[in-house]
């Protein structure tokens, strides 16, 4: 089964972008846990960003701790993760594209 089946097979619209576009599925769920988590604390507090803003802070942090930036990272951030790829990283674009489509999906 070439990949394209594969991901018509996996199931939801997100999965299958993820395979077509090589993010890596499980950082997906990763960040948008955290995501959520951020929109349910600032929901009292008047909201908070976008998640277009917060992915760009996301990823400003990510980035400082994966070696992308020049400058030693900071230590003790929770950008790292137990995720193994680095998809929004190394393609934010696609990244962002599969995280909205995860985050649409029904509950």
């Amino acid at each position: 089964m070439n990949v394209k089946a594969q991901a018509h097979a996996q199931g939801p619209d997100w999965r299958r972008r993820c395979a077509e576009l090589g993010v890596d599925a499980e950082e997906v769920g990763m960040v948008a846990s955290r995501f959520s988590a951020y929109r349910d604390f600032m929901a009292e507090r008047g909201g908070g960003m976008a998640l277009d803003a917060w992915f760009r802070f996301y990823l400003f942090e990510k980035q400082s701790e994966t070696g992308y930036q020049t400058g030693a990272p900071v230590s003790g951030c929770s950008a790292q993760g137990e995720a193994k790829g680095q998809s929004s990283v190394e393609n934010p674009r696609a990244f962002i594209e599969v995280l909205q489509l995860f985050l649409e999906q029904p509950r």
